[in-house]
């Protein structure tokens, strides 16, 4: 049986694939941010770290003046002509700033191991190494 931090690495390990490929997870910008929030919070849970997830959520809510908007509906309100893609890369950015300030452990080089050999689109895999970096702190 697996135990809660054998758990927990394989639910930080899903929230790094999901920073790599957003949409890939989520078919559009709400359901990249749902899967985000739900593996965050599942996170939390299982090490009893609600409350710094809490509080590190509504800092960069309050950050990103989203006031009762989620960050997806914010972004498309202030950008209604914004692309998928845009809108999951700005949920992607909130969604590692929240990761940085947890601590959550995103396995960034182990990450780069997985997704650069698909070099199908350099051009891809580049913006997403570039859009991962930008959101650490």
């Amino acid at each position: 049986m697996k135990t809660k931090e054998q758990i927990a690495e394989t639910y930080v390990e899903r929230i790094g694939q999901v920073y790599f490929r957003p949409l890939m997870y989520g078919g559009d910008g709400r359901e990249v941010e749902l899967l985000l929030s739900l593996y965050h919070s599942f996170w939390a849970e299982l090490l009893d770290q609600e409350n710094k997830l809490l509080a590190s959520i509504r800092f960069v809510m309050e950050e990103q003046g989203c006031g009762a908007f989620s960050f997806v509906r914010r972004y498309k309100y202030n950008h209604p002509n914004a692309s998928e893609q845009e809108i999951a890369d700005y949920a992607v950015l909130q969604w590692l700033k929240i990761s940085d300030l947890v601590s959550l452990p995103i396995g960034y080089k182990s990450l780069c191991e997985i997704y650069t050999p698909l070099k199908g689109n350099m051009h891809d895999s580049e913006r997403l190494q570039m859009l991962f970096q930008k959101g650490s702190v």
